[in-house]
């Protein structure tokens, strides 16, 4: 459940850019989330409340969207099209369950945070911590049929085609661990490492270890050094909001 909403919390950051008119005081602006958000309306209401935030934080002339109706058609598009389509189809199958009510505490607690919470490494974390990140409940165990990650006990579908259609359902599998031979993902602690001997799940690097993806690190961030011909290492990537939305 934390990569799916790390993967909800920085859709902006996918999507990219970023305006503002100014390091305002956060909360929000004003938008209306009520008790429960109906999973029809997750996107607009999530890119009501992201964009409120991110033109009261964020600085202002850093490219992007240029007022807050343009920022919510931007973001709240994409998480219609690569997001809430898949989880409807998801729902209406049996595969998960949407929790409407917990997923606008997630949003009152965004909407309700400083700026220096929001444009913080804190912002994730406290969402995480808060319990509200599991607003989608997976329904299928190891060896079950999947269309979607979020759909399994595992957190892990193998063999699925994709996000925009469930032509080829993959089957709920539990990742490889440490060691044991893998695809292309392996379990928290560790990344499939494409070796001589074959493919095997290995420990993340730690930083300042050379890397060619973000798996690879413990840090999560591979970056690109600042030299040219000199390789990347792990990292600390930003835990700046407004950055990421930036880049």
């Amino acid at each position: 459940m934390k990569k799916l909403l790390c993967l909800v919390a920085s859709l902006a950051a996918m999507a990219g850019g970023c305006g503002g008119n100014g390091g305002g005081g956060g909360g929000g602006g004003g938008t209306n989330i009520g008790s429960d958000v109906p999973l029809e309306d997750f996107a607009d209401v999530y890119a009501d409340v992201l964009c409120d935030q991110i033109f009261d934080c964020c600085p202002e002339g850093s490219g992007g969207p240029s007022s807050p109706a343009e920022c919510e058609a931007t973001y709240g598009g994409f998480l219609e099209a690569f997001f809430t389509s898949s989880l409807i189809r998801s729902e209406k199958s049996g595969r998960a369950d949407y929790r409407g009510d917990i997923f606008a505490d997630c949003l009152r607690l965004m909407a309700g945070m400083t700026c220096d919470e929001f444009t913080s490494g804190a912002f994730e974390e406290e969402i995480e911590a808060s319990g509200c990140s599991q607003f989608i409940i997976p329904n299928q165990s190891a060896g079950d049929e999947c269309a979607q990650d979020f759909e399994c006990t595992t957190g892990y579908c193998e063999g699925a085609s994709g996000l925009f259609d469930e032509e080829d359902l993959g089957v709920c599998e539990v990742l490889p661990a440490l060691g044991e031979a893998c695809d292309g993902d392996c379990a928290d602690g560790s990344y499939c490492d494409f070796g001589m001997e074959g493919e095997f799940c290995a420990p993340a690097q730690s930083d300042g270890a050379e890397c060619f993806g973000d798996d690879e690190c413990q840090s999560g961030s591979c970056i690109d050094s600042s030299v040219e011909g000199e390789p990347s290492t792990c990292g600390q990537g930003s835990s700046d909001i407004c950055e990421d939305i930036t880049s």
